[in-house]
């Protein structure tokens, strides 16, 4: 037993040190600093607010029954705007960058270890153990 908790002790200060080694990346470095300009950015916080303000008053709208003229329209412009908006292309860019990343770390242990360890690491899809 004295064992095993000796093994999890080394497994965990084994996944600190990787967790420390991937946040000096720079496509970490770029996920958090991207993920900061989103939230102090004042246009896309502006754009985001009217965004959900929007949705509020249509979600009003529809639970009074009326419909908002334009509504649908409106909606996919504003979700436009936010999708180009500099700081939300910034975000997506280092999402894939920090995917990449993660796809070639996975790629790198699956090696080291002989199997796919993001795979394993994954919670049972629903329906069965191997679908």
């Amino acid at each position: 037993m004295m064992a095993t908790a000796q093994h999890s002790g080394a497994a965990f200060r084994a996944a600190e040190a990787f967790a420390d080694a991937i946040r000096s990346m720079p496509e970490w470095e770029e996920w958090e600093s991207a993920r900061a300009a989103v939230r102090t950015d004042p246009s896309f916080q502006a754009l985001s607010a009217r965004h959900r303000t929007f949705l509020e008053q249509a979600r009003r709208a529809s639970t009074a029954g009326r419909a908002v003229p334009g509504a649908d329209a409106e909606l996919e412009h504003l979700r436009a705007e936010l999708a180009q908006h500099p700081a939300a292309m910034r975000q997506q860019a280092a999402v894939l960058g920090l995917i990449g990343l993660f796809r070639t770390l996975n790629g790198t242990l699956g090696e080291a270890l002989g199997l796919d360890f993001a795979q394993l690491a994954a919670p049972p899809r629903a329906g069965g153990c191997c679908g």
